[in-house]
């Protein structure tokens, strides 16, 4: 079989096909072969930026839409790189480069890049890479720091970029807080603090004023009229046409959970900081990446053999583990969770003093979702995370499935069934109405005459059902839902079937969101397929940061 009818056998979205078909005509309006491949290439990077691709890497197969019937994964055949590097339309770059263009492709190695991804990985480089050798508004001279506390501290009295990177339970946010504790000290400076989603926002708010706060008779008056007036948002918020104009008069930008930050976000946000701002990114490379394309932060985070790397001084790591000790159960199935061993992972599960984190062996989607029920009927205080949003063994199947057992209700549907006292729900629209975000958690109870209303988790007061937007339960949630959040004992569920969803980081996020238990319901194949595949994003993100050096 040739190479171009194994490519043409990849069922891709179609979605891509009439995009790069019309992108194609743009580039090339003949009818020959060249201007076939030009319309199928497109269709392909098209498709990869779907699937968190920020190019069309020849060297790597692309994958085909889930839903799909066909095959499930081809690389994009060989000879049409020589067609390509052939073409008028189509530009040739060095690998990681910087340069300009005005061509709609660029081709640069094995990677096949649309001009807006190429042009945002060329931006967010060039302007982290400037930050990071500008002095800040308040640079002050600081002792040689030692511990990572103190390193964070001078990191950010110094230069306009810092990055602190650690994993689950290791401080960083704490860490944020003494950093703006720090300059406030030094001068009133505007704080934002903005996170990818309303939940992050708020948790990053709470910790950032009940410890700078406590210090908040040693600032000047400014200083505390500044401390007075923070409030955290999501960074859709603060890009938004309400948004900007405020974001760019902050000094210091505080940005939680930056895993999650897509190529395209990530973008607009360093190009919209006023032009003396300073920028903390606040994430764990080890956790999901974003839902849109890029791995940013994994991408721009030097490693210990990049000594020329250009924000390497700027990076501060936290390895001590506040959440649970470091020689823990939990510790160690993370660790072996995130080297992709299997034999440790089964080892750890294997012992007898594992009894904080368990295995429920099943063999298909009616055993995980009866065991999950069981589970959680033993366990109501858990926080039920699942693997996948739909399909049998999903989290809409299992709050489906836990409400007719608990509820006693006669619509147990987990988006639009009906409410009862003790339903868990979570909130999936930004409401500024309500004060309510994309995230935040409540439970349903009765009020002092009987009417529903719901409890909001951190809130003084509970609103009534009327007022609430729109919502669906929560007994399980995806385990991309959870991410940033805490729970004392957590059930991971993981879908019986193949999936290219379910990777070692979607495992370690699930593992590493408790302080306490964690019980994993899986069939064998699936926590195997789970520990040792990893997420792989084609990007020439990192490239392009080591030839900014």
């Amino acid at each position: 079989m040739s190479p171009t009818s194994h490519a043409r056998e990849l069922v891709i979205d179609e979605s891509a096909r009439w995009w790069g078909s019309r992108l194609g005509r743009v580039i090339d309006p003949s009818q020959g072969a060249a201007a076939e491949t030009i319309a199928s290439a497109c269709a392909w990077c098209i498709h990869q930026l779907a699937q968190g691709h920020t190019c069309l890497d020849f060297d790597l197969p692309v994958v085909a839409n889930r839903r799909d019937s066909g095959r499930t994964s081809a690389c994009a055949p060989a000879e049409w790189m020589a067609l390509l590097a052939a073409h008028p339309s189509v530009q040739q770059s060095a690998a990681g480069s910087l340069d300009a263009t005005t061509s709609p492709l660029v081709l640069e190695g094995t990677k096949l890049f649309l001009a807006k991804c190429r042009h945002g990985e060329i931006e967010v480089v060039r302007r982290l890479c400037a930050m990071a050798h500008e002095k800040c508004l308040w640079s002050v001279d600081t002792p040689a720091a030692t511990s990572p506390r103190d390193q964070a501290l001078a990191a950010v009295r110094r230069n306009r970029l810092s990055i602190i990177t650690g994993g689950p339970g290791t401080g960083k946010t704490t860490i944020a807080s003494l950093m703006a504790d720090a300059v406030l000290r030094e001068r009133p400076v505007e704080i934002a603090l903005i996170a990818p989603t309303g939940k992050a926002a708020k948790r990053l708010e709470n910790s950032m004023r009940q410890r700078v706060a406590s210090h908040a008779s040693e600032y000047s008056r400014r200083g505390r009229e500044v401390l007075s007036c923070i409030a955290a948002s999501t960074i859709h918020a603060a890009l938004s046409a309400a948004g900007e104009e405020a974001l760019a008069k902050k000094q210091l930008v505080i940005v939680d959970e930056s895993s999650m930050i897509d190529l395209e976000l990530m973008r607009m946000l360093v190009e919209r900081l006023g032009a003396h701002a300073s920028l903390v990114l606040l994430g764990d490379a080890h956790q999901l990446a974003s839902v849109e394309a890029g791995s940013v932060f994994a991408d721009i985070l030097p490693r210990e053999d990049d000594s020329n790397h250009p924000l390497r001084a700027c990076t501060v790591r936290l390895v001590d583990n506040h959440r649970f000790p470091v020689d823990g159960v939990i510790a160690r199935i993370a660790a072996a969770v995130n080297d992709g061993s299997w034999d440790r992972v089964e080892s750890v599960l294997a012992e007898e003093s594992s009894a904080s984190v368990r295995w429920k062996r099943v063999a298909n989607e009616r055993e995980t979702l009866e065991a999950c029920a069981n589970a959680y009927g033993e366990s109501p205080a858990s926080q039920i995370l699942c693997g996948h949003r739909r399909g049998s063994d999903g989290s809409l199947a299992v709050n489906r499935m836990i409400a007719k057992r608990v509820g006693n209700v006669a619509n147990p549907d987990p988006i639009d069934g009906d409410e009862f006292e003790g339903r868990p729900i979570i909130v999936t629209v930004n409401d500024p109405a309500s004060g309510l975000s994309n995230g935040d958690t409540g439970i349903v109870r009765r009020s002092g005459d009987g009417e529903l209303e719901v409890q909001i988790d951190g809130a003084s007061g509970a609103l009534p059902m009327a007022q609430v937007p729109r919502h669906e339960a929560a007994y399980a949630l995806t385990i991309h839902k959870s991410q940033g959040s805490e729970y004392p004992s957590v059930i991971v569920v993981l879908p019986a079937g193949r999936s290219t969803v379910v990777t070692r980081e979607l495992l370690y996020t699930a593992i590493t969101r408790t302080t306490g238990n964690v019980l994993i319901i899986s069939t064998q194949d699936a926590l195997r397929s789970a520990v040792e595949q990893r997420v792989h994003r084609a990007s020439g993100l990192r490239a392009r940061m080591l030839a900014g050096a």
